[in-house]
């Protein structure tokens, strides 16, 4: 889902409530992806990136799992990345490749390796877009 905001531009944490509770009331609503790539979640700190995972997590009460996009670049900052997704309360990440194949060439196994260590340093588990 998208993320609410008040009109001056803070998070709103009350109509993420809301929002995530209806979908989690919907039949057929299996899970949300919060903080995609397409949408505001690279735009917000970390602080309110962890602030909008855990409101989602509280909002659907544990019926459905929240899934967080893990966008950043780097492998290493993905991970910590992970780790906070892990410590707000994420059932999985849906892991972003990294972009370094547009500058630097497509590198065997890079990708995997990627995955590999954001996993392995956060313990997240992970879907890999």
């Amino acid at each position: 889902p998208v993320t609410p905001f008040t009109r001056d531009g803070q998070v709103d944490h009350n109509a993420i409530q809301r929002l995530g509770s209806w979908l989690g009331s919907i039949d057929g609503v299996k899970g949300l992806v919060v903080l995609g790539h397409a949408g505001e979640g690279t735009f917000l700190s970390q602080k309110e990136q962890m602030q909008v995972i855990e409101s989602f997590v509280k909002s659907v009460d544990d019926k459905i799992p929240v899934i967080a996009g893990i966008t950043l670049e780097g492998t290493s900052v993905a991970a910590e990345e992970a780790k906070r997704a892990v410590s707000a309360g994420a059932s999985a990440g849906l892991i972003y490749p990294s972009h370094g194949w547009l500058r630097f060439g497509y590198q065997k196994g890079a990708p995997q390796d990627r995955y590999k260590a954001i996993y392995e340093e956060s313990g997240l588990p992970s879907i890999l877009f």
